[in-house]
C-alpha cells in the first residue's frame, strides 16, 4: 500500500486488498487510518499508524508487537508491518510504502508451543494427574475456541474419565466405565483399534450407533479421538475433541492432536510408573513385615 503526502490511500496490491477487505478503487483517497486500522492485540486499543510517523519523522518505522490489523468486514488479523518514506529527487517525502504480510501461523505456532512449554513445566512440578489432565484440555480449547476435550485413561478395557471440564455432566456420566470395541464411539473405538479415529457427524456414523442420542441431547456432532500410547506403543487413553457442529480437523490440527497425545502419553506413563513403583515398595514393606525382616544402610564412614 501507498500513500500520498497527506496520508491519503494511493495504491493497494492484491495482497492488501485481500487483507484489510478494501478494494484498491473503494479506498484510494481515503486516510490510510480508514482503511489501515490497527490496535494492540490483548487491549484493543487502538495503534498510532505508522504512515503518520514517517511523514512526521521521515524515517522508517516498524509496528511493535502484538499488533492486529482490523478488516472492514471486523475480523482481527495479526501483522507485521513496516513504512517508509518515498522520496523525490530533492530528498523531499511525497508519500510512504507501507508493507505488512499476515502472521496469524507464525502466532498460533508461538501460542502453541508456549502452552506446551508451560504444561510440560507443571508436569515438572508434580502437579496431581487430575488438574494436569484438565489443564491440557482447557489449554487446547482456548487455542481452538468451540472446541470441547476430555482425557480417558483404559482400564481393564474400559473407559474412565481424566479430565473433561467443557462436556456435560450427563454425557460424562453415561460414558464412564464403558467397555472398548469396535463400534464404541470415537474414544473406546480408538482404544479398541489403537488408532486415530475421526468422526465428522456423528449423527451418520455406524461407530456412534446407540450414543446418538445422547449426543444429540447434549450437543455433540463431531469427535476425534486420538489414543495415548505408552513407549512400548499400547494404549493408555485417549484425547479427544468434540464440535457441536459436524466438522473434520485441519491438517494442522491433526498435527496438534497427535503432539498433544504423545505429550499426555509421556505424563500419564509416568504417573503409572510411579504408581507402579509405590505398589511394589508397599508390597516389600508389607513382607519384610510379616518376615520380621528390616533393611539397614550402611556408612562405613
Amino acid at each position: 500500500m501507498t500513500t500520498d503526502a497527506q496520508g491519503r490511500v494511493d495504491y493497494m496490491n492484491a495482497a492488501a486488498e485481500r487483507l484489510t477487505g478494501w478494494s484498491a478503487a473503494e479506498a484510494r483517497g481515503r486516510p490510510v487510518e480508514e482503511v489501515f486500522r490497527i490496535a494492540h492485540e490483548e487491549t484493543h486499543q487502538p495503534v498510532e499508524s505508522p504512515v503518520e510517523r514517517v511523514l512526521r519523522e521521515g524515517v522508517v518505522v516498524g509496528l511493535a508487537n502484538h499488533t492486529v490489523l482490523l478488516t472492514r468486514d471486523g475480523r482481527e488479523i495479526p501483522i507485521s508491518d513496516s513504512g517508509a518514506p518515498i522520496r523525490d529527487a530533492s530528498g523531499q517525502v511525497y508519500g510512504v510504502v507501507l508493507i505488512f504480510r499476515d502472521q496469524t501461523a507464525e502466532r498460533n505456532w508461538q501460542r502453541h508451543r508456549e502452552a506446551e512449554r508451560q504444561l510440560l513445566e507443571e508436569h515438572a512440578a508434580a502437579m496431581p494427574l487430575e488438574i494436569w489432565f484438565t489443564r491440557l484440555c482447557l489449554a487446547y480449547e482456548k487455542l481452538h475456541p468451540g472446541a470441547l476435550c476430555s482425557a480417558l485413561r483404559v482400564d481393564r478395557g474400559r473407559l474412565h474419565t481424566i479430565a473433561a471440564p467443557s462436556l456435560p455432566a450427563e454425557y460424562c456420566r453415561a460414558i464412564e466405565g464403558v467397555q472398548i470395541g469396535p463400534c464404541v464411539g470415537s474414544c473406546g473405538t480408538a482404544a479398541y483399534r489403537n488408532e486415530i479415529v475421526i468422526v465428522e457427524d456423528i449423527a451418520s456414523s455406524p461407530l456412534w450407533a446407540g450414543y446418538q442420542e445422547l449426543a444429540a441431547r447434549n450437543q455433540l456432532a463431531a469427535c476425534w479421538s486420538f489414543p495415548i500410547r505408552d513407549s512400548k506403543g499400547h494404549v493408555l487413553g485417549t484425547f479427544a475433541v468434540y464440535y457441536p457442529t459436524p466438522r473434520g480437523p485441519t491438517p494442522e490440527e491433526c498435527q496438534t492432536l497427535e503432539r498433544w497425545a504423545h505429550l499426555a502419553s509421556l505424563v500419564l506413563e509416568h504417573h503409572r510408573t510411579l504408581a507402579d513403583l509405590q505398589q511394589s515398595q508397599a508390597r516389600l514393606a508389607a513382607a519384610q513385615a510379616r518376615a520380621r525382616l528390616g533393611s539397614w544402610e550402611l556408612d562405613l564412614r
